[in-house]
């Protein structure tokens, strides 16, 4: 039986790999609240989080510095992951698919956060500042994710992620290490997320 199945040549090719890039980062520009939801929550977090270790300091009181810290982020994480929730079933109801291209990225991201959890559960065993893991390990999936849309802006982002990781490591000032994530944050997330909004 012959194979009546039409060949694609090489331009048409490339012109399917560019609308299936087009289309995923149309829908990532909807999506790009994600980066600016996590962006800001995390921001505002780790900018609390030196307040109170700030605070803390300065008064010589640390004994509910943890209660503090943990109210803080875990408040605001709960709060990250309701708004997200409601999100993601207004969008996907509306949009009424998802894409491979959207499935792999999706993946990736609830695989990194699982990540980031066990990295926060050992650091805390451990006692150590979970800060300079986390920014290393959100790196991974933003580069990852600005390469496969074609978006530099997130790949500096993910790039500048590590740079603050490393800086992170080296600020021996607890309330100031938290001042970098802040700032890594809002460089990584917020500065890409608007830009990608924006992006027609």
């Amino acid at each position: 039986m012959e194979n009546h199945e039409k060949q694609m040549t090489p331009e048409e090719s490339l012109n399917l790999i560019g609308e299936v890039i087009s289309n995923a980062r149309n829908n990532l520009k909807t999506d790009s609240f994600f980066f600016l939801l996590w962006g800001w929550l995390i921001a505002i977090a780790a900018l609390v989080e030196s307040f109170i270790l700030w605070n803390a300091g300065r008064m010589n009181e640390w004994g509910n510095v943890s209660l503090l810290s943990g109210l803080n982020w875990s408040g605001l994480v709960i709060i990250g992951w309701i708004i997200q929730f409601f999100y993601i079933k207004k969008q996907y109801v509306k949009r009424g698919y998802k894409t491979f291209f959207g499935k792999v990225i999706s993946y990736l991201w609830i695989i990194s956060g699982c990540i980031i959890i066990l990295l926060v559960y050992i650091t805390l065993v451990r006692h150590e500042s979970p800060e300079p893991y986390i920014l290393a390990a959100i790196s991974i999936p933003t580069v990852i994710t600005g390469v496969m849309i074609r978006f530099k802006p997130l790949i500096t982002g993910g790039l500048l992620f590590i740079l603050f990781a490393i800086l992170a490591v080296h600020v021996q000032t607890d309330y100031l290490r938290s001042s970098v994530t802040a700032i890594a944050l809002i460089c990584g997330y917020l500065v890409p997320g608007y830009l990608l909004r924006m992006k027609k």
